[in-house]
């Protein structure tokens, strides 16, 4: 079924979850892990992603690209590109349009792969994970860190529109927090919007720190502001801690292990599963087996001293969440609750400090790891036609909207578009006067420049043009359209009327005359007045016409002739003033983000590595497969089901898989074309594949003559039915048909025997589809038999049938008066009782009847 995922795209690991009836579920890679790694990785014939980049990043460290989400955005001249490049071991090389690139060998080859390439595989593993799940979906939600620019969030779309697939939204990730928090404790929420509560949201993740502020209600959350510090996370406290043991290290054991790329691999996952552990307990061992030259590493670790070096960290937790109480302007003892969540809110000081600062406990009552995955399915199921969700979700972007221009005097303007914290998705229209043409510029403090547009009029007149600019639910810009306004003169058209009875107008005034009082006739000679009727009930006189028709002449005086009426003029139709939208020539140029061309390159070249990695995964499949059936079918051979093979040329067969096992021991290390494997492989299963088939007729055959014996002995049990509808059957008839049945019985007895005394190595001489055939006549015999129709009842006897007749006769000569007179006639098989009283009535009647006419001679 179609559907729609949610992506908690995190620095170490992502999350996917889906909205499902009644809730939403996190879905698990192929290794049933709720958390997948944010990793892909190129290797000399294929690329691998998630789970899998994992399983080889030992064995190719430098082509494994981590740290995705710290690299989305990142410039190669901004200083967090050094601390970055401390992190990781593959290069950072600088793009042409100033961001970096990450170096990996791929095909043998050296390339460098764009950030966004990256993200786009890792998403078509996240929606291939979920088609394994049967969730076929081409829609999702990512949840980003809320501090994001446009720059960072266009590229996570562009990665998108790489991998084929369609977001719905970005979603802040303190937001996602909130959404999970209203569906989980709406009980404890207000019910109405005016008495809603502010709770804090404190996202702690490995790449970045948020603060939010949320004011909460049941079926509404609306984000009033939050800060973040996008260099402190669980990272930088995994960087700190591995530093320390780096000394202990070199100062104990003498080696350096950052000298061996996989040596420091290995370091830094025993460093990191140390700091986890030491969230627990107070004391633990770090342990590195055989880090390099055979080297194992030991020693114990305590708390206090990872507590030690990171102090610093810990203390600029206090700053963004002070910040973020000031820009919601809520106080510290008006918080409803205080949430803690990610993978780096786990470390023991992390929230004994955040407590300090709130000062009140803290709560995590949700998952830290799986809760913005979980609020971004409840985003996706509103977005959704799907699903119904009843939540009103306000999210804000970051940052703040300039917009910058020149007007048609030449003077420099500019104005605040959107405000930080702005509601999103929001549409504003600007008015600019506009001269020929104009250049508009979009920026801010953070990201600087954003996009700009070119407006062009197409003529000298100075224009008022309207440029409708959006800011996306995605927190990114857009220009809309561009029009100015005329005022425009059109005329109303109106509707003819339709034609309605005229109604008789009264008369002008006439020279009075004497009118008869009310109630009085008028005299004669006289007609009523026009337009007056006659008095009820009486009718005008004979020779008179109705007053209507009445001669007018007769009514009034002599009348001057009337001069020649003009034509009347016609009307002036109707008009109105209405304005008029026009569009306007613009162009709108992001400044951020990839062409549409850049984009559709990129398609191309990952259908095509695409193509060959599944080219490579076939290779894989069928390679394993023949080193496995190498060794099954000598096994089968000379132990496990030699009886199958024929004895005489078993050796023929062994020869053959030795020659097939020397080849590919030959081989092992190579990689092959397809066909290679194919072909080694066809030559073992052409003996093989039959011995196989042979073996499983061995075991299958005996149970399937037993089921067609069971289903032969219950179509005879129909043939033993005592039924009323059945006993026109008889008892020879039913024999014959058994005998039918109990001779096929016999005959898959039989057919089972042969297959018992023949030798394994040939075909057993039974074939189920002759065996099917013969049940399907015992069957057809058995319903033929049971479905035979009764025969007729016997015919009546002539006396009978005589009587029958008598009767019949005796009816038809009745009287025609009898047979008027009973209207109410009793049927057929009346009591002749009522024949009897019903003969005198007649009688009656007919002597009531007149008298006859005398008779003439």
């Amino acid at each position: 079924m179609a559907s729609v995922l949610a992506i908690d795209f995190g620095n170490e690991n992502l999350v996917i979850s889906a909205p499902r009836k009644g809730g939403v579920d996190i879905i698990l890679n192929q290794s049933s892990q709720r958390l997948t790694p944010s990793m892909v990785g190129f290797s000399e014939n294929r690329r691998y992603a998630g789970e899998f980049a994992r399983q080889q990043q030992m064995q190719n460290v430098k082509s494994t690209i981590t740290h995705l989400k710290r690299l989305v955005g990142l410039r190669y001249d901004s200083p967090e590109r050094e601390t970055v490049q401390q992190l990781v071991p593959f290069p950072l090389v600088k793009l042409d349009d100033g961001f970096i690139g990450v170096q990996a060998t791929y095909l043998e080859e050296v390339k460098v792969f764009r950030v966004e390439q990256c993200i786009a595989l890792l998403l078509k593993e996240v929606f291939e994970i979920a088609r394994l799940q049967n969730i076929h979906a081409t829609d999702c939600v990512i949840v980003c860190s809320p501090w994001w620019d446009e720059c960072q969030r266009r590229q996570i779309l562009d990665a998108a529109k790489i991998a084929g697939f369609n977001v719905l939204k970005l979603l802040n990730s303190t937001t996602a927090a909130s959404i999970v928090y209203s569906m989980y404790h709406r009980k404890r929420l207000p019910e109405t919007a005016d008495k809603a509560v502010p709770v804090a949201f404190v996202d702690f993740g490995d790449s970045t720190m948020n603060v939010a502020i949320v004011s909460m209600s049941q079926g509404a959350v609306e984000v009033k502001g939050f800060t973040c510090d996008e260099h402190l996370g669980g990272a930088d406290f995994t960087t700190a801690l591995v530093k320390m043991l780096l000394e202990k290290t070199k100062a104990k054991y003498k080696i350096d292990p950052t000298s061996n790329p996989r040596a420091m691999l290995r370091f830094t996952q025993a460093a990191e599963k140390l700091k986890k552990s030491l969230s627990i307990n107070p004391i633990m061992p770090f342990d590195v087996q055989s880090c390099m030259n055979d080297i194992d590493i030991n020693f114990m670790v305590k708390r206090e001293e990872f507590e030690e070096v990171i102090q610093d960290l810990v203390a600029r937790i206090e700053a963004p969440i002070n910040h973020a109480l000031e820009l919601a302007n809520v106080k510290k003892e008006d918080l409803f609750a205080i949430e803690v969540h990610g993978g780096a809110s786990r470390v023991a000081a992390v929230k004994a400090k955040i407590k300090e600062v709130f000062g009140k406990e803290l709560t995590q009552s949700l998952n830290p790891d799986e809760c913005f995955a979980m609020g971004a399915a409840f985003q996706a199921a509103i977005l959704s036609p799907q699903y119904r969700v009843e939540l009103k979700v306000k999210d804000v972007a970051p940052h703040q909207v300039m917009i910058e221009w020149t007007d048609d005097q030449g003077q420099l303007k500019t104005n605040e578009l959107f405000k930080q914290f702005n509601v999103v998705p929001c549409t504003k229209v600007v008015p600019i006067k506009v001269k020929r043409n104009a250049h508009v510029r979009l920026f801010n403090e953070q990201a600087g420049e954003l996009g700009s547009v070119d407006i062009d009029t197409a003529t000298d007149e100075v224009l008022t043009v309207r440029l409708k600019v959006r800011l996306t639910p995605d927190g990114i810009i857009d220009v809309l359209e561009a029009t100015h306004q005329i005022q425009e003169e059109i005329i109303i058209k109106e509707e003819p009327k339709k034609e309605e009875p005229k109604k008789e107008e009264p008369k002008k005034e006439e020279p009075k005359k004497e009118e008869p009082k009310e109630g009085e006739a008028p005299k004669e000679g006289e007609a009523p007045k026009e337009g007056e009727a006659p008095k009820e009930g009486e009718a005008p006189k004979e020779g008179e016409k109705p007053a209507e028709e009445a001669p007018k002449d007769a009514e009034k005086p002599a009348e001057e002739p009337k001069k020649e009426e003009e034509p009347p003029k016609p009307a002036e139709p109707k008009k109105k003033i209405v304005k008029k939208d026009l569009p306007v020539n613009f162009i709108f140029k992001a400044h951020y983000g990839l062409s549409a061309t850049q984009i559709s390159q990129f398609q191309n070249e990952e259908k095509k590595m695409a193509k060959r990695d599944k080219d490579e995964i076939e290779i894989d499949n069928v390679r394993n497969e023949l080193e496995s059936y190498i060794f099954q079918v000598e096994a089968g051979i000379t132990r496990d089901f030699t009886e199958y093979f024929d004895p005489a040329k078993k050796d023929e067969y062994l020869q053959k898989v030795q020659e097939v096992q020397c080849w590919f021991s030959e081989n092992e290390f190579d990689r092959l074309p397809l066909k290679d494997y194919q072909t080694q492989l066809s030559i073992l299963k052409a003996f093989g594949e039959p011995a196989n088939a042979r073996r499983k007729a061995r075991y299958d055959i005996p149970q399937a003559i037993a089921d067609l014996i069971s289903r032969a002995e219950a179509e005879k049990k129909k043939l033993d039915s005592k039924d009323e509808k059945f006993s026109h059957i008889t008892e020879e008839e039913r024999n014959v048909v058994r005998k039918v049945a109990d001779d096929y019985i016999e005959w898959l007895k039989g057919k089972l025997a042969e297959v018992e005394k023949a030798p394994k190595h040939l075909d057993a001489p039974y074939r189920t589809p002759e065996a099917e055939l013969k049940l399907t006549t015992v069957e057809q015999k058995v319903r033929e038999l049971l479905c035979k129709p009764k025969p007729a009842p016997p015919p009546k006897k002539k006396e009978e049938e005589k009587k029958d007749e008598k009767k019949e006769g005796d009816n038809a000569e009745k009287p025609a008066e009898e047979s008027k007179t009973e209207e109410t006639k009793t049927e057929e098989g009346a009591s002749a009782e009522e024949k009897k009283e019903e003969a005198p009535a007649a009688e009656t009647k007919q002597e009531g009847d007149a008298p006859l006419e005398p008779e003439l001679d």
